[in-house]
């Protein structure tokens, strides 16, 4: 279960469960799969455009080296599953 960040800020898991747990108003439902020790959420991966991939990789490396947080924009259906739409990093949307 995500809640709302403060202000515009990214949505934070306030919740995780192996059952679907109950519905709470203004939190949003994001199902995952556990493989192993390790959770998927189903933002994994993104599709990169081929003529941005070198862009891309190199502002995600800068990003991780510098500790700054690289996000993601994504759509949850009423089940829980999560569609990636943009990624964000360092304030620029991909």
């Amino acid at each position: 279960v995500l809640a709302p960040g403060v202000g515009t800020g990214p949505w934070r898991p306030v919740v995780v469960s192996l059952a679907r747990p109950a519905d709470r108003p203004g939190h949003v439902l994001l199902r995952g799969d556990r493989t192993g020790g390790s959770l998927a959420w189903g933002l994994e991966q993104y599709l990169i455009p081929e003529a941005q991939g070198d862009v891309i990789e190199q502002a995600m490396a800068a990003a991780r080296e510098a500790s700054r947080p690289i996000q993601v924009e994504a759509k949850v259906g009423p089940d829980g599953t999560a569609k990636l739409e943009a990624l964000w990093i360092d304030g620029r949307a991909y």
